[in-house]
């Protein structure tokens, strides 16, 4: 028998076996296809089918081949159209098919029936009978007087052949009945005919079959096909499948004619195949996961329909090949899964596998996969059959045992008293810091690790427990396989059989940090006592029901003090009377809002003056949340308060010295708070600036580049000055500041920040700035429309003069020449000059055009290649001044590449947006250095300052892989500059 992957599934060897044995037995040829496939893959054929469509030698490659293949064209369109359109379930039907037999086309009888089959499957079986090979045999002759030889050939076949041909009038009586009514029913002809056609039909069976022949004879019909029982002689039914025809009109028949043929062992067959099928469909529904069987020659693989319950996929609708499963496979496993297949097909043994998976909604999935390889004659893998099981639960719990046991530095063990054996799980090797590997777990190796005075301790409580079949918990200090000692924590149960332990099992936990964490306690309480004593700290309980004190003393010992404050009352008696209004309202916000409250106070002392005094306390109530008194803690702070008013008395005296200074003067700790200022600012007072941010102090724009420069300072100790400005109703101003780190023993302990208004300086700039570029517009205007015109004019009038030379005197024109020369040089130097003067001029092509001429000069000046590039889209609407700040930015940056960084190559890049402009400047110069004196880089200064005129941002910086980058970014005005050259 030959089956295909996708129709035998997971069979017992008996079983399967069985059905194979069946099929093989019929001499009709069965073929089984999938119709759920378009090509129709053939899934099972019977030894009949491969004798008949294929040669021996090749007898499988008959499965999974394609039903068309072994039809006629006609026949496979016909096919393919019948089971594209036929219903699920659908009717059993047949027709003359024309089969590519081995030894040629053959048309014969086919029927085509749909298996019965679990909801979305599609088989459809086609059974035929292959035409029996003619045998050459000599034909004898014919005698006078008797039947022909093709006569009695045809009797010789009908009366050899199994199928029953038979002609019935009307009623059902039978005329006439073939020979193969013997060869199926047992019966002769003589005695078949002498019976009504239905007699011996399955009750079941009959009244159907009487109505259906009923209408072929009343002519409704022509022509009939139906399977049913009929009774064998021996008592038994066998199933017949019969085609009925009317020939009533025939004169020569004028019958029905009834071609039937004995179907029981298909019948059979199909029982037993629907049997096995439902077995098969039953185990893959029991198993939690997918059932597989790989053809590793084809490559086509079956599963079952585990893939819906494991991915969300149909299994029709996931490609059967390896391809469509692995490319599911999560990355990081598979090549580890390829690894293992390959090795299983290898050896011949199979593998096991565990991976993730990604199901239809994009989650992955943990799945174990065990599988076995089938062999051929020669070794080699034929087939793997396996199993798919969806683990993701098991091993989302196995996660969270193992993350809790990490978490929790939690092992587990189990110890056998019959077999002296002792198992860990993974943490107790993380907590022994042990190999697995390299490290051999015992019982006597465990308790190796025990230091002297532990193990003592833990042998006594394991002999205590199986004394009395108890627990044990103790904690124990161990030494790891590294070395390091460390405490644990031993929880063991023991269980007994018989009144003798036989099995013991518990957890470890590393409890090395909570025993430190314990020692450091109780380190800290003894420290806590002795600084409370040593800071005059002492703490006390109020019972408020009795109003009695209670005072803990160094020891931890309670005591009665009722000689000094018994209690409330006789406390607030003591009190300074302008502290008690504030110390009752606290307590009564501490019962009332359930807080911890804070609080200073004066006490009359003994010898009658006031000593200052700092409170902490917290409210204790009752089960029924009714306050019951306070706990806190006392402290003299009179030393503190002195110190406090010495301190701002030094402060006020400080502030008076710096009153009259023209700058702001404060001084901020670590926490940037303020905590000196010597005059009021931005509408905040001196008391109200003490102790708070000094980002409070800063406008919003600036503040974050400042304190990110302040903390610089605290982490470098550099000195750094720096610039901001405060935009006020009415105007901006502008803020110069130098701050330097305060430092206390090598220690910087804050930052002296003094601030200095310097808007008056940057107007009288930018008047200069403003006057500078007004005069040398009027100077550059005056050389090129006065000088420059009045050189044209004596050049003109020299060349009118030289014609008239020529005539009369032609040896003087070579003077003449020479001073027309000298007169254009001028012109142009004059030009120059003003072209210098005035770079940008809307009617010479704007900033693009002046940038253009900077870089040409620039190679004749310094003899380096200078590289200009533009993109400007849809226009720059700066005005010649603001275009003018950024050619003296080009101009100065062009400079310092050739004096300072001795670049040989810079480029200039313009890019102008519709609202943005960008002035982009390199250079593979020496780099950028920042200036070592505030008496040099002033082209720098003076470059930002341009930049911030135009209101744009100014950045410098090195470049990669060396010299240095000019970066200068703005917003382009709203409307187009007038060119009259105007302020917008």
């Amino acid at each position: 028998m030959a089956t295909s992957p996708d129709y035998l599934r997971l069979a017992t060897s008996s079983t399967r076996a069985l059905a194979d044995t069946a099929l093989d037995s019929l001499r009709d040829a069965v073929v089984v296809v999938d119709a759920r496939h378009k090509h129709l893959p053939v899934v099972l054929a019977n030894a009949a089918a491969r004798r008949c469509l294929t040669p021996e030698s090749q007898a499988f490659g008959l499965i999974e081949s394609s039903l068309p293949r072994w039809l006629g064209s006609a026949s496979a369109s016909w096919i393919e159209t019948l089971l594209a359109e036929m219903p699920d379930p659908g009717s059993p039907t047949r027709n003359v098919l024309e089969w590519c037999c081995a030894e040629g086309e053959v048309s014969v009888m086919t029927d085509i029936k749909p298996l019965a089959m679990v909801p979305g499957q599609r088989l459809v079986m086609l059974t035929f009978t292959p035409l029996p090979e003619p045998e050459a045999q000599p034909e004898p002759q014919a005698e006078p007087g008797s039947q022909s030889s093709g006569d009695r050939r045809l009797l010789a076949l009908t009366e050899q052949a199994r199928d029953i041909i038979g002609v019935a009038g009307p009623d059902g009586t039978l005329h006439y009945v073939s020979g193969g009514v013997r060869n199926s029913l047992g019966y002769t002809s003589e005695e078949r005919r002498s019976n009504n056609l239905f007699e011996h039909v399955h009750p079941d069976d009959r009244e159907a079959l009487r109505a259906q022949y009923q209408r072929l004879v009343e002519g409704e019909i022509k022509s009939y096909s139906r399977e049913f029982r009929v009774r064998h002689k021996d008592g038994s039914y066998r199933w017949l499948e019969s085609s009925y025809t009317s020939a009533l009109d025939d004169p020569l028949i004028a019958g029905v004619v009834v071609n039937s043929r004995d179907i029981t062992e298909r019948k059979i067959a199909e029982c037993r195949l629907a049997q096995r099928e439902e077995v098969f469909r039953l185990a893959a529904d029991a198993v939690d996961g997918v059932i597989y069987e790989w053809d590793v020659v084809s490559g086509f693989v079956h599963r079952s329909r585990g893939v819906l319950e494991v991915l969300g996929i149909e299994p029709e609708d996931l490609e059967p090949t390896t391809d469509a499963w692995w490319e599911r496979v999560h990355p990081r496993d598979f090549e580890g899964l390829k690894r293992s297949t390959h090795l299983g097909l290898l050896n011949g043994r199979g593998w096991t596998a565990t991976y993730r998976i990604r199901d239809v909604r994009g989650h992955y999935r943990s799945i174990l996969e065990r599988s076995l390889v089938q062999r051929n004659a020669g070794g080699d893998p034929v087939r793997a059959i396996g199993c798919c099981v969806d683990v993701s639960e098991i091993k989302r719990v196995n996660d969270l045992l193992a993350e809790t046991q990490r978490t929790a530095n939690m092992g587990g063990w189990e110890y056998s008293y019959m077999t002296r054996e002792l198992t860990w799980t993974d943490e107790m090797f993380r907590i022994y810091e042990a190999n697995p590997g390299e490290f051999a777990v015992s019982w006597d190796s465990m308790l190796a690790q025990c230091t002297p005075e532990s193990l003592q301790l833990f042998q006594d409580a394991c002999a205590r427990s199986e004394a009395a079949g108890g627990q044990l918990d103790l904690e124990l200090e161990i030494t790891t396989l590294k070395n390091r000692r460390i405490w644990v924590r031993i929880i063991g149960h023991l269980e007994l059989l018989d009144g003798r332990p036989f099995r013991a099992f518990g957890s470890v936990q590393n409890v090395q940090a909570q025993k430190l964490a314990q020692i450091a306690l109780e380190s800290s309480t003894g420290w806590l006592k002795l600084s409370m004593n040593m800071a005059h700290m002492h703490a006390w309980r109020w019972d408020r029901a009795r109003d009695v004190f209670e005072f803990a003393v160094v020891d931890g010992q309670k005591g009665h003090l009722p000689n000094v404050f018994p209690g409330m009352k006789k406390l607030m008696a003591e009190m300074h009377t302008a502290d008690r209004h504030g110390v009752s309202r606290a307590i009564d916000d501490a019962f009332q809002y359930q807080l911890e409250v804070q609080k200073e106070f004066r006490l009359k002392s003994s010898n009658g003056r006031y000593r200052w005094y700092e409170a902490f306390a917290r409210p204790l109530f009752d089960g029924d949340r009714v306050p019951r008194g306070l706990v806190g803690v006392i402290q003299d702070i009179t030393e503190r308060r002195d110190s406090e008013v010495r301190l701002r008395r030094s402060e006020e005296l400080l502030r008076a010295t710096t009153a009259n200074t023209a700058d702001t003067l404060m001084l901020v700790d670590t926490g940037l708070k303020v905590r000196f200022i010597n005059r009021n600012v931005g509408g905040m007072s001196i008391e109200q600036i003490i102790g708070r941010e000094i980002g409070v102090l800063l406008p919003e724009p600036a503040r974050d580049g400042v304190l990110e420069k302040l903390k610089h300072i605290l982490d470098t100790g550099e000195t750094a000055t720096y610039e901001f400005e405060s935009a006020d109703a009415d105007e901006v101003r502008y803020f110069e500041n130098r701050a330097v780190l305060v430092r206390d023993d090598g220690i910087g302990t804050g930052i002296s920040i003094s601030t200095r208004d310097i808007t008056e300086r940057k107007h009288l700039e930018q008047e200069i700035l403003d006057v500078s570029g007004r005069e040398r517009q009027s100077i550059g205007r005056d050389l090129h429309d006065g000088l420059g015109q009045e050189l044209t004019g004596v050049a003109l009038m020299l060349r009118g003069l030289g014609s008239r030379v020529k005539e009369r005197c032609p040896d003087a024109m070579d003077s003449i020449n020479e001073i027309v020369a000298l007169v254009n040089q001028s012109i142009e130097n004059a030009r120059s000059l003003a072209r210098g003067l005035l770079p940008v001029r809307t009617e010479t092509g704007g900033l693009v055009s002046a940038l253009k001429e900077l870089a040409s000069r620039s190679r004749d000046l310094y003899g380096m290649e200078v590289n200009f590039r533009a993109e400007v889209w849809p226009a720059l609407h700066l005005d010649e001044t603001d275009a003018s700040h950024l050619y003296r930015i080009a101009q100065e940056a062009l400079t310092n590449s050739a004096r300072h960084g001795h670049a040989t190559l810079v480029d200039i890049f313009l890019l102008v947006s519709r609202s943005t402009f960008l002035l982009y400047i390199t250079d593979n110069g020496e780099g950028f250095h920042l200036p070592t004196s505030p008496y040099t880089g002033m082209g720098l200064k003076i470059m930002k300052y341009r930049a911030g005129m135009i209101g744009a941002k100014f950045e410098i910086a090195p470049n990669e892989p060396r010299g240095t980058v000019v970066r200068v970014t703005g917003e382009q005005p709203l409307t187009a500059a007038p060119a009259t050259g105007a302020r917008h």
